[in-house]
């Protein structure tokens, strides 16, 4: 009986034998007393006869594994997601920052080199993307957008610029964190006029109100120069002038919203105004966090 694993071992020994070294086949029943050989080369397998011990399927993952893997996953993700957040939040706080700063900085150097005055205006509106805020009740809203204004000889207002809204999530300060703001409610502009521009949003349009000061032609402002005549209740008479920008998650205190929340943020930005120079200074205790 022919040895089926020496049959196999000839054929890859074979595989790098030249043809004149094939073994010769005996050919019986030939005439001669002498053999008659004949060359025979072995073929190997095709690869489709392989034997299928040799290529086994790869192995799968069971149930146990995938889930091991999701936990995992899940648990990863559950730390990344809230530090992910604190950077947007952070970085959209940094944009309205500078959006602020570019603001007034634009404002003095416009009302040097034209020598007129130039107003600076904050808008406060409810924005009706946001759930909570009413568009026609801008009382439910925050101050979120501004405005710089070239006061021409006649008294008119030409805007320097369109409004500007700060990033999403980002509102300025109307409580006891910026002075600007924390005004008397006569020294707001609750009904604007024709006049004055409406928002970008039609659905809002003058519904708005606005709080205002001006930089002068000789680079000073038209804030009182020994800080705050009056203010809301716990103003102190004497403060210096400054508007905060923090985010809409601000911790407040009972009855209190969260643009006038009187908690200092984690994460806030605060602008200073020299009413006399009209020179600012910045504070950002925390970039991102």
């Amino acid at each position: 009986m022919y040895n089926v694993n020496a049959f196999r071992a000839n054929i890859h020994a074979t595989q790098s034998v030249p043809a004149s070294d094939f073994p010769k086949t005996k050919i019986v029943g030939y005439p001669s007393d002498e053999f008659a050989s004949v060359t025979c080369p072995m073929q190997p397998y095709p690869k489709s006869m392989k034997s299928s011990d040799s290529s086994a399927s790869p192995r799968a993952f069971s149930l146990v594994e995938l889930l091991v893997v999701i936990s995992i996953i899940a648990i990863i993700a559950g730390f990344a997601v809230p530090a992910v957040t604190t950077m947007i939040r952070g970085s959209q706080l940094t944009q309205g920052s500078q959006m602020l700063t570019d603001a007034f900085a634009l404002a003095r150097q416009t009302a040097l080199g034209r020598n007129r005055s130039v107003e600076v205006r904050f808008y406060k509106y409810g924005d009706p993307e946001i759930p909570g805020e009413q568009a026609r009740n801008p009382e439910t809203g925050f101050f979120r957008a501004m405005q710089v204004f070239e006061v021409l000889d006649n008294g008119a207002l030409l805007p320097s610029g369109p409004v500007q809204r700060l990033p999403i999530n980002v509102i300025m300060n109307e409580g006891g964190l910026s002075t600007l703001l924390d005004r008397k409610e006569e020294e707001f502009v609750t009904n604007p006029g024709p006049s004055d521009p409406e928002m970008p949003d039609a659905e809002i349009g003058r519904k708005y109100h606005y709080s205002a000061f001006r930089f002068l032609p000789d680079g000073s402002t038209d804030l009182a120069p020994n800080g705050t005549l009056n203010g809301r209740e716990g103003r102190p008479k004497g403060d210096s002038w400054y508007i905060t920008v923090h985010g809409t998650q601000s911790r407040t205190r009972d009855g209190e919203s969260a643009g006038a929340t009187s908690i200092l943020p984690e994460n806030y930005f605060t602008l200073q105004i020299d009413p006399i120079t009209g020179s600012t200074r910045s504070y950002r205790p925390t970039m991102i966090r």
